[in-house]
């Protein structure tokens, strides 16, 4: 019968959470050997009237003094801005929507190293990252985000113009 009542609190417990997922770190924890023994606790976690990370993580820690959780800095949460120095057409504006983290992040390194103080040259320290090239065909340069996404750009008056981002460019 405790089973039972385990069981069908555990359902109950976690689907209450479907808005507010519990952190992961939590639910691993949840599933631990002593606390799953542990009918205080389960008792106890069921009055919790308050459902946050930070109520479950106080009563692990009640029961489980070696338990240390932090919440993420929310703070911690970086955005990145294009500088004005860039134009960047709206083709290229919805294709960075499309972009993945990974690109994303090679982006923003392409968006910072050209608008630092060496400018283009900035790419030439890293040139086997790059694989900067001069696309007459398109009237700009290109460099390389990964395997097959580029950035089409050109520089004119100081100004850095984004042209295009794809996969598709100097094909």
């Amino acid at each position: 019968m405790a089973l039972n009542k385990k069981i069908i609190f555990l359902f109950l417990f976690f689907t209450s959470f479907q808005i507010q997922a519990l952190d992961c770190r939590l639910v691993e924890k949840l599933s631990d050997a002593k606390l799953s023994q542990n009918n205080q606790f389960w008792n106890e976690l069921g009055k919790i009237s308050q459902e946050s990370d930070e109520a479950v993580a106080a009563l692990i820690k009640k029961h489980d003094p070696h338990f240390k959780f932090s919440k993420p800095e929310t703070s911690q949460v970086k955005t990145f801005h294009i500088p004005k120095t860039f134009n960047i057409s709206n083709k290229s504006t919805k294709a960075l929507k499309l972009l993945n983290s990974n690109q994303q992040k090679n982006f923003e390194e392409f968006v910072n190293t050209v608008s630092g103080k060496n400018g283009i040259k900035g790419l030439y320290d890293k040139a086997g990252k790059w694989h900067l090239e001069k696309l007459k065909q398109y009237g700009g340069n290109s460099v390389r985000l990964d395997q097959g996404m580029r950035v089409l750009f050109k520089i004119e008056n100081g100004a850095v113009e984004i042209m295009d981002i794809g996969k598709h460019i100097g094909h």
